[in-house]
């Protein structure tokens, strides 16, 4: 997927990556190590100042190799979109699984925190604040892929549905723009509500 020709990278995503997910079950995997390689992407360019510990020591000058491969990995994180929505749903203790939204019926009982939903769990406690946190540190001028990433945003939220969207998303982001005391985690079992509180992505 990383290969630096593109029409290999096409062909990567379309026909290998969507292969190795079905085989075996690597999608938990390949997620794990694909969220750490974009983020240490952006990490590994060296700060604006030059100098860590400086106010601006967050912010990295990209590199045209670090471009290319935060954009190709996170063109693989939507096209594993499909494969995470669907293994929520079918991991989902109350959907029916031709149903293809998370219901507000659904995001009530798992709020109660009396049923694991790991599958379901991982977009808002890991996904979501890493895009964020990588938002925070491309530079001003990487509006491309920040295009990138708020696409993946608006298909995850078509995908999971308005309730979704409406009580998971929006608290999450309301955290990691500092507002702490505007989001409602109604929906959110109190195990996970210490842990997205806790994290503000772009601190």
């Amino acid at each position: 997927v990383r290969d630096p020709s593109g029409v290999v990278v096409d062909v990567a995503l379309r026909e290998l990556v969507p292969a190795v997910v079905g085989w075996g079950g690597k999608l938990d995997q390949i997620l794990r190590v694909l969220l750490s390689h974009i983020l240490a992407s952006a990490q590994r360019c060296p700060s604006v100042s030059g100098v860590e510990g400086t106010i601006d020591s967050h912010l990295r000058v990209l590199g045209e190799q670090e471009r290319w491969t935060i954009e190709v990995l996170l063109r693989m994180l939507t096209e594993l979109l499909p494969f995470i929505h669907q293994k929520a749903i079918e991991t989902c203790p109350s959907i029916d699984p031709s149903e293809n939204y998370i219901s507000e019926s659904s995001l009530k009982l798992y709020a109660t925190g009396e049923t694991e939903w790991s599958a379901f769990e991982w977009m808002h406690t890991e996904c979501l604040p890493d895009l964020i946190k990588l938002a925070c540190l491309l530079p001003a001028k990487e509006d491309s892929l920040r295009t990138v990433i708020t696409k993946y945003l608006l298909a995850v939220s078509g995908r999971y549905g308005k309730d979704y969207l409406e009580h998971i998303m929006l608290p999450v982001f309301l955290i990691a723009a500092g507002d702490i005391d505007s989001g409602d985690f109604t929906y959110f079992p109190l195990s996970i509500q210490s842990k997205v509180r806790g994290k503000n992505p772009c601190v």
